[in-house]
């Protein structure tokens, strides 16, 4: 009997270290790309840019550390939203920048292009991802600035135990 309860409890273990490895694997799948990978990228082109502000119908955001998610399907918000990517590029990148959320612009339900954002005192940025790799970069302007510091306002009054 104690051979069988033994066995019974290896494997019980064996099973929820998978488990627990396996969420480990998919939280670091979420997790922003890394930032070597991004200097001396280009900024968004100007034909990039235009259709974004034209044609996108929806932005998703994911938030790694806020407790919410932001959707947006109205033109003026998603076109004010396109609006807080700086027409510049960076030359180089701050060091130890981590991104706040992976940001999805969306033409008739179709992702057409991803982007990092990257937003506290010394790091405003996006970073987009074309095909999955980081394909373009850009400085956020103030507006947008304002807009991410803002969410992060909210969610500090939504969980005031967690501010930033």
């Amino acid at each position: 009997m104690s051979g069988k309860f033994s066995l019974l409890l290896i494997s019980v273990l064996f099973v929820f270290s998978f488990i627990q490895c396996k969420n480990v694997d998919d939280k670091k799948k979420a997790q922003p790309k890394a930032e070597a990978k991004t200097n001396n990228l280009p900024p968004l082109p100007d034909q990039v840019y235009s259709q974004l502000y034209e044609e996108c119908d929806f932005i998703d955001y994911i938030f790694f550390d806020l407790p919410f998610s932001l959707s947006q399907n109205e033109k003026p918000s998603i076109q004010q939203n396109v609006l807080f990517i700086g027409r510049e590029g960076l030359s180089e990148l701050p060091h130890g920048c981590k991104a706040m959320a992976r940001k999805f612009f969306k033409i008739k339900g179709i992702i057409v292009l991803e982007a990092d954002v990257f937003m506290d005192g010394k790091c405003n940025y996006f970073v987009f991802y074309k095909d999955g790799k980081a394909a373009y970069l850009n400085k956020m302007n103030q507006a947008g600035i304002n807009f991410y510091n803002n969410l992060i306002e909210q969610a500090a009054k939504m969980n005031p135990g967690n501010s930033q």
